[in-house]
């Protein structure tokens, strides 16, 4: 009553109201209650603008709390006029302090003009059903978009899927025929009395158009009179009625979705334009869909990847599902298995849901024929088990497939194996098989040594960080004596802790020393951080009698470089790409650099170096090596360069070096070769590494005067409170072209 209410707002929240104000606020909101709609009037609005007001302002109290309101029926009102629906006995709001409340209720209030006149609908497309009498009915999917002119709304997210069969339009259709002439002129496609037409194809598909049609003009009705009443300001019972029954149609009241406004989102590289749905729907240019990093309806992506066939790869990386029945993932999933779909190339990494089972995962991998690239890296974050990803290789089309960090744990990985092996064995097409970072192990890397003794069509396979040790690395090379086909292989980060027993590096290193001489498929190779110490002179001493690989990463294995580099310039053949960085140059009593250093200076097959650590005394011979050699195009630093004098020079000598990665300043910095750097004739890539910002800014100025040709210049800083400071800088000194 309106005594209850004056005195709970003036003993409660002690409001600087008058008794006789909020009387004849209280009674108005009575007379308004029972007719209150879900969306409210204009002049509903500005009431409860007022108790908004009125709230705020108990908001203000020191103690103010929700659980005080939810007593009151004007609050219960107020809150389901507010919020579009009636909480759960308000259960979700009886523990929120006051004003979070009021920043929760003002997000999601919604008027008739902000959700009515932005709401487009489609009739996508239909599927055949069965009854509990087992009979056949079709059902009509209807897309809806609530467009939104703010540009850090997600448009997908405003999406939503509803399912309706033709007697659910007629009953709508009935029942706007009684409100209003115009509606009930509107052409409708009439009933079928034929037997078997009704469920006929082309009888379905020309009801498909004449439903999706009659719906877009009772829309465009209600946008229409909803204009003209918001206009008048007065009540238009038609138009009220009108609403009442397309939102129960079309179940907006129920989505508990945020209205249009500012993303709340850190980073999302997600930002949909409002009413991309419908631009895409029948778009022949568009062939790649990246909703990765937001919120994603697969439920409406499903629909448009069955119509759209021109839509090749869809990116759901970083992504988090959902849909109006719970069921995206799933029909999604569904719609792939069909073979229906244009899709070749789909990415699922970090893709988060729980609206799927292990029969949808299963049922994609054993009947979808036609996706050549899937990509998981990250795993999946939905209700099934993890190791069933491993069954993708059922997908006998399947040309890349990237499981990488999808089995973490020991078990996991081990079941993942078992079920991977059997397929990889027979696969006709795959070609790239990805497993970072997954727990494999020994055991794992033998059972892939034995689907490789057998597999004629991988050409890479990439077990970097999957706790390979020695046996594991063996067996892999023995199977790489029979196999034919495999081309690069990664076997990277050896485990912190081995086995008793484990065969020692010296024992790893003659395994791939022999199946280099014996392999004539192999083109890159990777073992970084195996360490096997001086066994890698074996390794490269075994390319004497290699004449196909081309590449060799022996990065981080802790060997002396200078032994290595004058055994693979001595027996080198085909390499032209070697990496032994991160290896210590010389051994502490090595004061000569000779023999290697000719041969680096005089080399022409490699274009490509990693470049050892450069802390030693001979660190300056290495550098003048360089500058004397014609060859080598692509230098990776992976230590500070204190020899300024030597790195001046080379860069003023050399004529071939293209690139430069992880290049580093001494203490000192290098601010003396900045223009060297910059006047180098044919540099176009540079990446420095643990930048300082003085320096940074020295370098910026320099770089704003080279125009004559381009530059790719990355970098990464000491301190990372520098960032912003430092792209200021940057981008004030760089000219605007």
């Amino acid at each position: 009553s309106g005594d209850v209410a004056m005195q709970f707002y003036s003993a409660r929240c002690d409001l600087p109201y008058s008794d006789e104000e909020l009387s004849v606020l209280e009674r108005r909101f009575q007379d308004e209650r029972g007719l209150l709609p879900i969306h409210p009037t204009p002049a509903r609005q500005r009431l409860l603008s007022q108790l908004v007001h009125m709230m705020k302002d108990a908001a203000l109290q020191p103690r103010g709390s929700i659980r005080n309101f939810v007593k009151y029926p004007v609050f219960e009102a107020y809150t389901e006029a507010l919020l579009g629906r009636k909480p759960n006995k308000f259960l979700e709001f009886v523990n929120l302090p006051a004003p979070q409340f009021m920043a929760l209720a003002e997000q999601r209030a919604w008027s008739e003009r902000d959700c009515w006149s932005i709401l487009h609908t489609k009739v996508c497309s239909f599927h055949t059903c069965l009854d509990n009498k087992k009979k056949e009915y079709v059902e009509y999917r209807v897309v809806c978009e609530i467009e939104t002119e703010n540009e850090d709304s997600n448009g997908i997210e405003n999406l939503w899927v509803v399912c309706r069969r033709y007697s659910d339009f007629r009953n709508l259709q009935l029942q706007l025929k009684k409100l209003d002439s115009e509606l009930a002129a509107l052409p409708f496609p009439g009933r079928t009395f034929l037997p078997g037409r009704g469920t006929s194809q082309p009888i379905i598909e020309q009801r498909q158009q004449q439903l999706d049609e009659y719906l877009s003009d009772v829309i465009q009705w209600v946008q229409k009179h909803l204009q003209e009443k918001l206009q008048e300001d007065e009540e238009r019972k038609d138009v009220t009625a009108v609403i009442a029954l397309l939102d129960d149609f079309l179940e907006v009241s129920q989505l508990d979705r945020k209205p249009p406004c500012s993303n709340d989102k850190k980073f999302s590289c997600n930002m949909f334009h409002s009413g991309w749905f419908s631009h895409v729907w029948d778009s022949t240019d568009i062939h790649s869909l990246h909703a990765g990093f937001g919120a994603v309806n697969c439920e409406v992506l499903s629909l448009l990847v069955q119509h759209n066939k021109h839509i090749h790869t869809l990116d759901l990386t970083g992504a988090s599902g959902g849909s109006l029945r719970n069921e995206g993932f799933r029909c999604l999933l569904q719609a792939l298995a069909s073979n229906e779909t244009g899709v070749r190339h789909l990415y699922l990494g970090g893709y988060q849901g729980h609206n799927c089972d292990n029969e949808d995962i299963e049922s994609l991998f054993e009947h979808n024929k036609t996706l050549e690239s899937l990509y998981v890296a990250g795993g999946i974050s939905i209700s099934v088990d993890d190791p069933l990803l491993a069954f993708a290789t059922r997908i006998s089309s399947l040309v890349t497939l990237d499981l990488s960090k999808c089995f973490n744990k020991q078990p996991k990985a081990a079941q993942a194996i078992v079920n991977l092996v059997p397929y990889l064995k027979g696969h006709k097409n795959l070609r790239k098989l990805f497993l970072n970072e997954n727990h494999i192990g020994n055991r794992g890397a033998e059972l892939l040594s034995e689907a490789l003794e057998e597999n004629e069509s991988l050409q890479l396979l990439s077990l970097r960080a999957c706790n390979v040790g020695p046996e594991g690395l063996i067996s892999l090379c023995n199977a790489l004596e029979k196999n034919h086909t495999l081309q690069r292989l990664f076997v990277t980060d050896r485990p912190s802790s081995l086995a008793v027993g484990a065969p020692s590096s010296v024992v790893v290193s003659h395994a791939i020393a022999e199946m280099l001489k014996q392999n004539t498929s192999l083109v890159e190779l990777d073992v970084s951080r195996q360490y096997l110490g001086d066994g890698c002179c074996e390794i490269v001493s075994a390319l004497a009698a290699n004449t196909t690989l081309e590449v060799l990463h022996l990065r981080n294995n802790r060997f002396a470089a200078s032994r290595v580099m004058c055994k693979f310039f001595e027996h080198n053949q085909s390499v032209t790409s070697l990496d032994i960085s991160h290896n210590d140059l010389t051994e502490e009593s090595e004061t000569t650099a000779d023999t290697w250093a000719s041969l680096l200076a005089s080399d022409q097959l490699l274009t490509r170096l990693g470049i050892p650590s450069l802390e030693s005394i001979c660190a300056n011979t290495f550098i003048s090596s360089l500058a004397i050699n014609t060859k080598l195009k692509w230098l990776q630093f992976s230590s500070p360069v204190s020899c300024v004098k030597e790195l001046d020079e080379f860069f003023r000598a050399n004529q071939t070096v293209e690139g430069i990665e992880n290049l580093e300043s001494p203490p000192k910095g290098l601010f003396s070769i900045h223009a060297a750097i910059l006047s180098h004739p044919t540099l176009r890539r540079l990446h420095w590494a643990n930048l300082d910002v003085v320096e940074l800014k020295r370098f910026a100025q320099n770089l704003s005067e080279r125009s004559d040709r381009p530059l790719y210049f990355t970098f990464t800083l000491q301190q990372e409170k520098n960032q912003l400071e430092s792209l200021r800088l940057v981008s004030e000194h760089l000219p605007k072209q």
